[in-house]
C-alpha cells in the first residue's frame, strides 16, 4: 500500500484497505502482500481494484444463490430434522476452510516452476502428505 501523503489517505488508500480487510479472511498477511500490487503506480492499483470489485460481486452473486439452496430445509415448515441448522454451519465452515487452503496452495503455485510441481505431485512422505505445502522457491 502506497505510503499516506503528509498524513492525509487518498481513494488509492481506501481501496486498499477494502481490499486487505475483506481478502484476510481468506489468506494470509504474507499471502496478501503476494497478491495485492506492489506498486504505487495508480492506473495499476485502479485496475487491479476494478477486477477485484467484479470478482467480489462474482462471488457474492454466487454464495447468495449457494445459501438460498442451502437454507430451503431449515425454511421449510415441513422439515423436521433438528440438525439441519447444524448440517449448513458444518457445511459453511468446510467451505470456508476448503477455500483457504486453495487460495494459499494457489498463491504458492503463482510463481512456481510448472515441471517442479509436477515433480513434486508425484512425491508422499509415506503418511499421505504432500511436500506442495514447503514448495521451495523457484531458482533462476
Amino acid at each position: 500500500m502506497p505510503a499516506p501523503e503528509k498524513r492525509k489517505y487518498y481513494r488509492v488508500h481506501i481501496a486498499f484497505l477494502i481490499m486487505i480487510f475483506t481478502l484476510k479472511q481468506g489468506i494470509s498477511i504474507n499471502g496478501l502482500q503476494q497478491l495485492l500490487p506492489s506498486t504505487a503506480d495508480e492506473e495499476e492499483i485502479k485496475n487491479f481494484y476494478t477486477s477485484y470489485v467484479e470478482r467480489l460481486q462474482e462471488v457474492g452473486n454466487f454464495y447468495t444463490a449457494q445459501t438460498r439452496a442451502a437454507v430451503q430445509d431449515i425454511l421449510d415448515p415441513q422439515v423436521t430434522d433438528e440438525g439441519v441448522v447444524e448440517n449448513v454451519i458444518i457445511q459453511s465452515i468446510l467451505q470456508s476452510g476448503f477455500s483457504r487452503i486453495m487460495a494459499e496452495k494457489l498463491l504458492h503455485l503463482q510463481d512456481a516452476d510448472p515441471e517442479r510441481v509436477l515433480e513434486l505431485e508425484k512425491i508422499s512422505d509415506g503418511r499421505g502428505r504432500h511436500p506442495l505445502g514447503q514448495l521451495p522457491e523457484k531458482e533462476e
